[in-house]
């Protein structure tokens, strides 16, 4: 009894000592029990103020709500295993909805197994590794929120998909190779044949080994980044019919690029952006079309104005006005960077099916904790 006594108040000293030791600029706490048996948990918070004017009807809304609300966990079990696990509630409240499509689920759930820097294995609910901008932290984002209407991917939950991924980094950390295969889905259900999905990255400057990318790194490191991506899966639309009532072609598939910079300067300035290019085929899937998104900011000490611009034409467009298009500017102060800032964004957006006259003028205001 008295052993257990001691060993729960050595474990309760330590959880104490590891808060106490947290810096402001590091996010969450970790309790550790050997140096390579620890857990982590942190906590995400982001809320949002929308203002909507409609040009064509002349009119105005406003809406406050929380867009994301995540506790994460991570740990280790060995030096050789390890784990990640996050839960979120989006756009809470939003429209004075707090049920539908507000429910609070787990995200992302997966094993790591940690073989060699060339060569590491995920398992579980994964982010499949498409384009760049699409495995981005929403941590670290450099814009206000994902580009996220240009993501077309079949099945899955939330971008997300269960199955397994292979990558790693080669040759002096130059290349960045990630590969997975998972569930997919469509029409149906599951398909006999999985979906696989994968990038190839060079890295000219830093790499980035983590599991997701980040949008600015705020001077930490040096990123300038080229990749090529494909996400395919056989079978999956089989049984599943066209908007015209006619039969679809069994094949889903997705080809992407993408280009990332992030170059500190000289008196803590700083340039960051991406720019991705996306293509969904083939002209049966009923989301397909291509895509483009980008953005870039100047960082000057904490404040950041940038500029942003999304596009995706449906291949079943029949003018401009089917296309989605999305123009805006942003001001971030980075408070303190991660874990504390603001980002204010005025964006014109085009819906489909909307003429240009008929757009919205969006403007949006986000806090974010990250803790």
């Amino acid at each position: 009894m008295r052993t257990r006594y001691l060993t729960m108040t050595a474990l309760a000293a330590l959880f104490t000592l590891t808060l106490l030791g947290v810096k402001p600029a590091v996010a969450g706490v970790k309790l550790e029990v050997a140096p390579d048996y620890f857990v982590t948990l942190s906590y995400l918070l982001q809320p949002q103020m929308q203002i909507n004017h409609d040009l064509g009807a002349d009119t105005t809304t406003n809406d406050w709500y929380i867009r994301r609300s995540r506790i994460i966990l991570g740990g280790q079990v060995s030096e050789w295993v390890s784990f990640f696990m996050e839960t979120d509630s989006p756009n809470w409240g939003r429209g004075g909805n707090f049920n539908a499509n507000t429910s609070f689920f787990v995200q992302d759930a997966w094993v790591k197994f940690n073989l060699h820097e060339a060569f590491n294995v995920h398992m579980g609910m994964i982010l499949p590794p498409f384009v760049r901008h699409f495995r981005q932290s929403a941590v670290s984002l450099n814009t206000l929120d994902y580009h996220g209407t240009l993501n077309q991917y079949p099945g899955g939950m939330v971008w997300r998909d269960l199955g397994i991924e292979f990558g790693g980094l080669l040759f002096n950390e130059r290349i960045d190779y990630r590969l997975s295969v998972a569930n997919g889905g469509w029409g149906d259900g599951l398909t006999e044949i999985p979906r696989f999905t994968g990038r190839i990255g060079y890295n000219f400057l830093d790499s980035e080994p983590g599991y997701f990318f980040g949008g600015t790194y705020l001077r930490s490191k040096r990123i300038f980044s080229v990749g090529v991506a494909f996400d395919v899966q056989p079978d999956i639309l089989a049984g599943v019919t066209d908007p015209a009532g006619n039969p679809a072609t069994d094949m889903y598939f997705a080809v992407g690029a993408d280009v990332a910079w992030d170059l500190p300067f000289v008196g803590g300035n700083r340039l960051s952006g991406s720019a991705n290019f996306v293509y969904y085929g083939d002209e049966d899937y009923i989301n397909a079309g291509m895509g483009i998104m980008f953005d870039i900011g100047y960082a000057i000490g904490k404040w950041q104005p940038l500029l942003l611009a999304n596009w995706f034409k449906p291949e079943r467009a029949d003018d401009f006005d089917d296309h989605f298009l999305r123009l805006g500017a942003g001001l971030n102060y980075w408070l303190h960077g991660h874990n504390a800032n603001i980002k204010l964004e005025v964006a014109m957006v085009k819906n489909p099916t909307v003429e240009f006259s008929d757009s919205q003028i969006v403007t949006t205001l986000q806090t974010q904790l990250f803790f």
